[in-house]
């Protein structure tokens, strides 16, 4: 029997879905893997075909120290230049020499409510998600190299660490226990493990998610492009997912799925938010908050 396994970037993943509105614990993951079957059997004439799906996000958050001294005062200056980084009464901040020390204190101050708030969001939200995935299908595994990297100072996450290198171990380490390997990254770090796997007569793809039409893959190297055997494109419209939005005017409740974005053809443009107008006139936005639990 022909099997495949699905080798997931969780960071590539959370953004590609939040720019579609919709997010990890919407989808169907038992049908998403049938169809996912279904497309490789068709593209490699293999029949029947079993695999498994592997998710990979960082265990941790890494930050940069936020204990007042000279390093603090110099990494607030260059935040200041490259970002926008904003005081304690959520006012932009244009010039570090504006500021008194007064100023510099509540910006550290909050750093270290932020930093908190974000670890609570990431552990309990993000992974809590993911875990729960994992729970309820047991073909799906959760693995969690590496870290995130945030920066309290602009309050936001700057870049993961390590889950590449996750990915290009467990790709080299199970290429026994798979013909076909489908992934959903864009991060040419993969190149070399994804060579090796060719070299072993494995059949690679590369899994794209998109709203409408397949577009010229934005965040995929064009070294993976190359060199994969081809892709396995999901428009929004085949991803089986689903979620309830409440009216807050009238007390409607809509159940969105790709079918009901489907029949209403909300996907004419790939930058435009997914609205809907209920029948009170109000309208509702489906692109939620992304730690919604």
């Amino acid at each position: 029997m022909n099997k495949f396994s699905v080798f997931i970037d969780g960071e590539f993943l959370f953004f590609t879905f939040k720019s579609m509105g919709i997010q990890e614990k919407d989808i169907d993951w038992h049908a998403f893997h049938g169809l996912i079957r279904n497309k490789i059997e068709n593209y490699t004439n293999a029949r029947p075909m079993v695999g498994r799906i592997h998710i990979f996000k960082a265990e941790s958050v890494a930050f940069f120290p936020v204990k007042r001294n000279e390093w603090f005062n110099n990494k607030l200056k260059n935040d200041i230049k490259e970002y926008k980084v904003y005081d304690a009464d959520n006012r932009l901040i244009t010039d570090y020499a504006s500021l008194t020390e007064d100023d510099i204190e509540k910006i550290r101050l909050r750093a270290v409510t932020d930093l908190k708030d974000f670890k609570e969001k990431y552990m309990s939200g993000v992974l809590g998600r993911y875990r729960h995935i994992t729970i309820n299908n047991a073909f799906i595994e959760l693995s969690l190299p590496g870290f995130v990297k945030y920066d309290p100072i602009i309050g936001r996450p700057i870049e993961e660490k390590g889950v590449d290198v996750g990915i290009a171990t467990d790709m080299i380490l199970k290429s026994d226990n798979y013909d076909v390997a489908i992934i959903l990254s864009g991060d040419a770090d993969l190149t070399p493990a994804i060579k090796q796997i060719k070299n072993k007569m494995k059949f690679v793809f590369l899994l794209r998610v998109f709203k409408e039409k397949p577009p010229r893959p934005v965040g995929i190297s064009d070294q993976l492009s190359q060199l994969v055997d081809g892709y396995i494109d999901f428009p929004l419209c085949e991803i089986p997912f689903s979620f309830r939005i409440s009216c807050d005017t009238c007390a409607n409740t809509i159940n969105v799925d790709n079918y009901f974005l489907s029949d209403i053809n909300f996907l004419s443009r790939e930058d435009v938010r997914l609205t809907h107008t209920c029948k009170c006139g109000q309208i509702l936005d489906f692109n939620r908050t992304v730690f919604e639990n």
